[in-house]
């Protein structure tokens, strides 16, 4: 919005396009993952935080879970997360 409002501020400098960076982010965690089909998740503090509204649009952009600590637990050395149709085995 600010460089279609103002682009003679931005003439000079070299600002990176940020329209891709979600799909670049999944792509990186993705391929860094020791596993072949990773569950990638945007993890928050929550809606408190005042980065909720970042973490939210982050993990709508990349197609991802947006999880709190308490959505996730851990049994028989597998992650899973509570949802509303009940735990989902992630790893």
């Amino acid at each position: 919005m600010m460089m279609r409002l103002y682009p003679e501020m931005f003439e000079q400098h070299h600002i990176a396009p940020v329209e891709r960076y979600p799909s670049y982010l999944l792509q990186t965690l993705r391929e860094s993952s020791l596993v072949d089909d990773p569950c990638v998740v945007v993890m928050t503090p929550g809606r408190f935080n005042s980065a909720y509204f970042e973490h939210s649009f982050l993990a709508q952009q990349m197609g991802v879970e947006l999880v709190e600590s308490a959505d996730l637990f851990i049994k028989n050395g597998a992650v899973y997360m509570r949802t509303t149709e009940g735990p989902r085995r992630w790893m």
